[in-house]
């Protein structure tokens, strides 16, 4: 994908909703959530950090400024046993420490978006070192454009369109090769 023509970057990640176990700050024993996971990327769609710091090891992770304090770092995250087994064997481990909060670029309202998970609703998003997954695929990518214009410009619209075209069929070369070696 990176070899297209029109792409600047592109990045393999990995992204899930999880059920998660913590405890909240002043609240007795732990209560369930839910997460979307994501891959700490190294150049694109990177993250602001708020407090607290970056992963240092895999079994480490950043959270959602807007939903987890200062208070909660160092705090221990855990992958719920309700989550359905294709969802637990993404994980490389079942518990991360918290070791900062941060803004995503991939969320700039309040909203978290929605899930088959749970009550519906995702509660706030989580960021987890490549190495801290265990998947052996990536689960999506994300792709950054040689060319820039102004979002939602008319010039962006057919740029992208022009992308989709193009990223369409590698993906679909991208999915065949995954099939054949299955």
């Amino acid at each position: 994908l990176r070899q297209t023509e029109g792409v600047q970057e592109a990045e393999g990640s990995y992204s899930t909703d999880a059920l998660i176990n913590f405890k909240e700050s002043g609240m007795d024993g732990e209560n369930e959530y839910v997460a979307k996971c994501h891959t700490i990327s190294d150049k694109i769609n990177t993250l602001s950090l708020k407090a607290g710091s970056m992963p240092e090891k895999a079994d480490q992770i950043i959270g959602d400024a807007r939903y987890f304090t200062e208070e909660d770092i160092g705090s221990t995250i855990k992958i719920a046993d309700s989550n359905d087994s294709d969802t637990l064997d993404l994980f490389a481990y079942q518990e991360y420490e918290l070791t900062g909060i941060a803004d995503s670029p991939v969320y700039l309202n309040f909203e978290r978006g929605s899930t088959s998970l749970g009550n519906g609703t995702v509660s706030c998003f989580i960021y987890i070192p490549k190495d801290g997954w265990a998947s052996e695929v990536y689960t999506e990518v994300y792709i950054d454009f040689a060319e820039d214009h102004t979002i939602f410009s008319q010039q962006y619209k057919d740029n992208a369109s022009i992308m989709e075209d193009r990223l369409s069929e590698k993906l679909d070369q991208c999915s065949q090769r995954r099939y054949d070696s299955i």
